[in-house]
């Protein structure tokens, strides 16, 4: 599952990896991104990628009309879409689009990881799917507490963190945030759950 694929960057890299007999379903809100999402799925043959224009959050509902990024201009000019946005929840997502199995999931939602996950409940307690997840910090509006509230709900059904790239294991939580000090505008953590942690020896 990708969740805020974009223009679909990960979403196509995930679909080469599992193949033709795998599975992939992007979610992604812009209407401006998902148009560049369903051209760049048009351009590759990957029937296997299902593409949801919806962002994941932990409850239904629609909101109210905001000004939406389009686009990442070279010059640093910052433009916008007017537009609302569709919610909808994993766990009620999956309850009418049954899997079998879910193994991985990318969140990349500026700042909305925490209420993507908290709909995700059931799907976590069911499938505990490996995790890709982007702690948002460093911007004037982020909250060190919101992630460390996230990394401790994950904590809550069996997840231990990993660094990206290295997967080398952090010592709970509080190393987590400590390894990305104050000014980081985004760092990723990879987590596992149970069994399905790596060592750190």
């Amino acid at each position: 599952v990708d969740v805020g694929a974009n223009i679909g960057f990960v979403s196509l890299v995930m679909a080469r990896q599992v193949g033709r007999d795998g599975r992939v379903i992007a979610f992604e809100p812009s209407h401006w991104a998902f148009e560049r999402l369903s051209a760049n799925l048009a351009l590759n043959d990957m029937p296997h990628v299902t593409l949801v224009e919806s962002g994941l959050s932990d409850a239904e509902g629609v909101s109210p009309a905001a000004d939406v990024t389009v686009g990442y201009r070279l010059d640093g000019r910052i433009v916008t879409r007017r537009q609302e946005v569709r919610f909808t929840t994993l766990d009620g997502y999956l309850a009418d689009n049954p899997v079998q199995r879910l193994d991985f999931i990318k969140c990349d939602t500026d700042g909305f990881e925490p209420q993507v996950m908290t709909g995700a409940e059931q799907t976590l307690r069911r499938f505990a799917p490996a995790l890709h997840i982007e702690l948002y910090q460093g911007m004037p509006t982020d909250r060190r507490e919101t992630a460390a509230q996230l990394l401790a709900f994950l904590e809550g059904f069996g997840y231990g963190f990993h660094a990206e790239g290295t997967l080398e294991r952090f010592d709970g939580a509080a190393a987590v945030l400590a390894a990305f000090p104050p000014g980081v505008r985004a760092a990723n953590v990879v987590a596992f759950a149970g069994a399905g942690a790596l060592s750190s020896a």
